[in-house]
């Protein structure tokens, strides 16, 4: 047996065809994860976005899954668990876990799942997926749940209830990068760039973002890096409240440049499972504006590393308090945020399902 074989192997089950913060997330485990000494693999379809692919392919070895029946894509995923060896499967998202813990019981290797929100991901239901019965019996059959945030792990202990597997909560991490220079973003004399960076979905609040600019800083100008359902609708309203002062920009990949050239980051949602962008932002030296609503509050520190609430106007007119708090943020990601942090308590909760699988006595 080769030595890569020997090593542990873990399965990542993502099963979403887009490719949004999520995604993103998952490719950043999964290359943490390989760095600590697993085989990291990455389930996912056969028919996902290139930019998905791309991220993917650099982060860990993928299979590709066919089919689209929850049987179907069940039983191949357990096909990859016992050809690979698998010594745990995580499942992330509704369709995923559902996948990850078919496998598990068909290929007998224990299940993690990660909670990524609160609510459905591009819903407005105010009944969220964890209340509804059938998804609340799926995540009782695991071994173990993974929350990204308290927010995400005080619904998920309501659905598991006593009875029900760990919660542990793992926040998301991210590998650091070279940040720009403060400095020369705040003395550049451009004009002001608030920066949002998300899906163009109503639960988003993009639209309310614009409202609140149009009562800010003439200068200012506002950045929106998405797609989405609402886009011609935040067109119009733009169009209307800020004639030209907003770019719609579309897909980026370049978030990081972006980052390097805005003054703020806008984070308009009330409903955060997490919010990747936060992160991404503060690894950037970027101060980030939004409300304490969801995750956000344990992300970013009031009046530290950003101001929560509509805070815009006074950061937006402060060069050296937005110097500040981005400075500040750097220094909380990379002591509370990075993707190695991730992924070694990840690993714990891996470990430790393994060793309880282990242990369990069998039936006969």
């Amino acid at each position: 047996m080769s030595s890569d074989t020997q090593r542990p192997a873990v399965l990542q089950v993502i099963l979403s065809r887009e490719f949004a913060g999520t995604e993103r997330q998952v490719a950043e485990l999964a290359q943490a994860i390989g760095e600590r000494g697993w085989r990291s693999l990455i389930a996912a379809r056969a028919d996902i976005s290139r930019d998905a692919r791309r991220v993917f392919d650099s982060a860990a070895q993928v299979v590709d899954l066919r089919g689209d029946s929850r049987a179907g894509l069940a039983s191949a995923v357990a096909r990859v668990l016992r050809h690979e060896r698998a010594a745990v499967v995580n499942g992330h998202l509704g369709a995923g876990t559902a996948a990850a813990l078919g496998a598990g019981i068909l290929a007998g290797v224990p299940v993690v799942s990660t909670l990524h929100f609160i609510a459905p991901r591009h819903s407005q239901a105010r009944t969220a997926a964890l209340q509804r019965p059938v998804y609340r019996a799926m995540l009782r059959r695991l071994d173990a749940v993974i929350a990204v945030s308290n927010a995400v792990g005080d619904y998920a202990l309501a659905a598991v209830r006593a009875h029900g597997p760990p919660v542990h909560v793992v926040r998301n991490g991210l590998r650091d990068l070279p940040a720009p220079d403060q400095r020369s973003r705040a003395a550049s004399g451009a004009e002001p760039v608030v920066l949002f960076v998300g899906r163009l979905s109503p639960e988003k609040q993009v639209a309310l973002l614009i409202e609140a600019m149009s009562n800010g800083p003439p200068n200012a100008r506002l950045w929106i890096a998405g797609e989405g359902q609402e886009r011609e609708r935040l067109r119009r309203l733009a169009d209307q409240l800020m004639p030209g002062r907003v770019a719609l920009l579309g897909f980026v990949s370049d978030i990081e440049g972006l980052m390097q050239r805005a003054s703020v980051l806008a984070v308009p949602s009330r409903g955060e499972g997490f919010g990747l962008v936060a992160l991404e932002a503060m690894r950037a030296a970027l101060p980030v504006v939004g409300f304490a609503a969801g995750a956000l509050p344990e992300i970013v520190e009031d009046g530290v590393t950003g101001l929560l609430a509509e805070r815009l106007r006074r950061i937006l007119a402060d060069p050296a308090l937005a110097s500040s708090l981005g400075a500040a943020g750097q220094r909380r990601f990379r002591r509370l945020f990075t993707a190695d942090r991730m992924a070694a308590e990840t690993e714990a909760v891996y470990q430790a399902v393994i060793r309880r699988r282990t242990a369990a006595p069998v039936s006969a």
